[in-house]
């Protein structure tokens, strides 16, 4: 079943690479989403695909990586929209204009068909 996920981390999870590892490990998974710093000093996940895929990826995600260190992880199950590639955003604060202060309100268009199990799609995006 395909399902998305909004994901917040908290602890000390940023300046330790927290959002490449949480990258890398999406794109192993073949999930799709993004991840970004929040202010408050948290990281913020939405990420779509299987299910059970979305649920081994938390698991993964609240080891991180070597130096951070994760307090908790907050999990909000959310309708499934289909994006088609998994990026990093940089810290709200430091991103230049609103596609990039609101991610999830850009529409990404995939121009063939993507599936779980490892098509590429070529995606570029629209403003709302």
């Amino acid at each position: 079943m395909m399902a998305s996920a909004r994901i917040t981390i908290r602890g000390l999870v940023q300046g330790v690479g927290f959002r490449y590892f949480t990258q890398k490990r999406a794109l192993a998974l073949n999930l799709t989403g993004f991840v970004r710093n929040e202010r408050n000093g948290d990281v913020y996940v939405e990420v779509e695909g299987r299910k059970d895929i979305i649920e081994d990826f938390v698991k993964q995600i609240e080891k991180g990586p070597a130096f951070s260190r994760v307090r908790s992880t907050e999990v909000e199950w959310t309708d499934w929209i289909q994006t088609c590639a998994f990026r990093i955003y940089g810290a709200i604060e430091d991103s230049p204009n609103d596609a990039d202060r609101k991610p999830h309100s850009v529409t990404p268009i995939c121009t063939v068909d993507r599936n779980v199990f490892g098509s590429r799609a070529i995606c570029a995006t629209r403003l709302p």
